[in-house]
């Protein structure tokens, strides 16, 4: 005959004898009988349920993956310790990766879960200015398209072409700022100096080109203008150099006259009093 908590007839219910140990007697009556026993554990059933973690951003350092109940083993590409569910986006590499959690014994549980590991965009921005305030409106430019620019001058950039306006921005130095978002959003920050560059003012569309610019110094002057002059001025609006010509496109050599740095030539069509500015960068 069977008896103890749990069973009925020769079946034993663990629902019924609950959590625990639970001491189960056998015994076998009259002359010739015997008796034993033996201890059956009822345990909880446990749930490897994986708490969702679908994207990993690479770069973002490990990240320690978690289950509805703890004492099991993960894993899977990327698991740099199967114990705590320390997860290496590095280790694993850009893509979807499977990992699992596994509680073992009788009333164990397992769940796979898949984690995307994804890099963020690349927001570097090319270098600009410094600018004068009367320059043209700039286009500015990013590694990768399809970002959001802005600025702590407000209205001076456009916030989906990237275009800078010096005016509206006025003299300063301007914080630009472009962002991509998404599942690892990035973001950029980059420095344009603009000054009032004092006295100068572009006015027209004169035909005028410097070559090479960035210049060591010795660059060309091209145009269609015979009869010109051409004022060089530092960022401060300080002239530094001047020259006229009246044969036209004209070979200029300022190596020994300024340092490395950002200049504005301002060149003026003396037949019809036209101006122009470009700006020339000298390395």
């Amino acid at each position: 005959t069977w008896s103890g908590t749990g069973v009925t007839g020769s079946s034993f219910d663990p629902s019924t004898a609950g959590t625990g140990t639970h001491t189960i007697q056998y015994d076998i009556t009259g002359l010739c009988g015997d008796t034993d026993m033996i201890d059956i554990v009822v345990a909880t059933s446990y749930d490897a349920t994986i708490t969702s973690t679908s994207v990993v951003c690479l770069g973002a350092g490990n990240v320690t993956l978690a289950a509805a109940d703890n004492g099991g083993t993960w894993t899977g590409n990327g698991i740099t310790n199967g114990a705590t569910g320390e997860f290496d986006p590095t280790v694993a590499g850009i893509g979807t990766h499977t990992v699992t959690y596994t509680i073992t014994g009788s009333c164990g549980d397992t769940d796979t879960e898949d984690i995307i590991v994804d890099e963020a965009e690349d927001t570097s921005m090319e270098p600009a200015g410094p600018f004068c305030r009367q320059e043209a409106i700039q286009q500015l430019m990013a590694a990768t398209p399809g970002g959001v620019w802005t600025a702590d001058c407000g209205s001076c950039i456009d916030a989906s072409t990237g275009q800078f306006d010096p005016n509206i921005a006025g003299p300063g130095t301007w914080t630009i700022t472009y962002t991509i978002s998404g599942n690892c959003p990035s973001s950029t920050d980059m420095a344009i100096a603009v000054s009032d560059c004092a006295g100068i003012e572009d006015v027209s569309d004169v035909n005028f080109e410097v070559y090479p610019n960035p210049t060591a110094g010795n660059f060309s002057i091209v145009t269609d203008a015979e009869n010109w002059n051409a004022s060089i001025m530092d960022i401060s609006g300080k002239l530094v150099y001047s020259t006229k010509s009246e044969n036209g496109s004209s070979q200029i050599d300022i190596r020994n006259q300024v340092e490395t740095g950002t200049y504005f030539i301002q060149f003026t069509d003396l037949a019809t009093d036209q101006m122009r500015i470009i700006k020339l960068v000298v390395q």
